[in-house]
């Protein structure tokens, strides 16, 4: 694979990934699909678990800490 195709497979994939998020609106069914099953823990019956898991995952990738009550306000906003 040439230095360019992998530059834009790296650019495509990062795209998608990026379209997970709560705020951005995805361009392509592939996105779409992505985003959907990255969010069908909120109406599952294991939410909490989720959340939690989710949360800890900030903490360890991102170093962002949320108290009990922010993380609640957050999620209860964004979702």
């Amino acid at each position: 694979m040439s230095k360019k195709n992998k530059t834009n497979l790296i650019s495509k994939v990062s795209e998608t990934i990026l379209a997970t998020q709560i705020t951005v609106e995805p361009k392509n069914l592939l996105e779409e699909i992505l985003k959907d099953a990255d969010s069908s823990h909120i109406g599952s019956k294991n939410y909490n678990e989720f959340s939690e898991l989710l949360k800890k995952e900030f903490q360890l990738t991102k170093d962002i800490y949320y108290s009990n009550y922010e993380w609640i306000e957050n999620n209860i906003i964004e979702v």
